[in-house]
């Protein structure tokens, strides 16, 4: 799971609010805008409610990619997580990084943060290409149960198509869905 240089930035009991930062190794280096990538890093937002749950959000901007970059996203939320007077509502009325909007609208979500000790997050494969390449590979994969996707290649119809396809080869298939910032708001509400 996600053990590498996972370091607890700060935490604040009042606010129940925690930063992490955390650097996955990759399996094999890629190139992305002139960058070799050998890790992915990035930074955990975690808040516990009362109840002792916990939601997560994720901020990893991608070098090349994002315009902010990891330093940026890291000094702005512990400012943030130092202000005491800070509340729900300017949380969610702040215009802050995309990386950062991202972590706190998953947070204002209260998307859980759970553990899975059976999911090897190094054997999830990603996908992407052709349709019929992509569900070729999947069946030679043996129909794994968690698949990366990447999306916002096709229209979403044709993706929305693939996924369906997916899901008939194996009904109990979850996805880790990446569209890279190419769909605007209505085709994320269409998909």
């Amino acid at each position: 799971m996600y053990t590498n240089k996972l370091k607890t930035l700060f935490k604040n009991t009042n606010k129940c609010l925690s930063l992490y930062r955390f650097s996955l190794p990759l399996q094999k280096p890629i190139n992305f805008n002139g960058h070799q990538l050998t890790q992915r890093q990035g930074l955990w937002l975690v808040k516990q409610t009362a109840a002792g749950d916990y939601s997560i959000g994720e901020i990893a901007p991608l070098p090349g990619f994002s315009h902010e970059t990891l330093e940026d996203c890291e000094d702005y939320l512990l400012a943030l997580l130092h202000n005491s007077t800070i509340t729900k509502q300017q949380i969610e009325t702040l215009q802050t990084l995309p990386s950062v909007q991202f972590a706190i609208h998953c947070l204002l979500q209260q998307i859980p943060w759970q553990t899975l000790p059976s999911l090897d997050q190094q054997s999830i494969a990603l996908f992407q290409g052709k349709p019929a390449d992509i569900i070729q590979r999947y069946k030679v994969l043996n129909n794994p149960n968690v698949a990366k996707l990447k999306v916002g290649r096709l229209t979403v119809q044709k993706e929305v198509q693939l996924i369906k396809a997916l899901i008939k080869v194996n009904p109990k298939i979850r996805f880790r869905l990446d569209a890279n910032q190419q769909w605007d708001k209505q085709t994320y509400v269409f998909f």
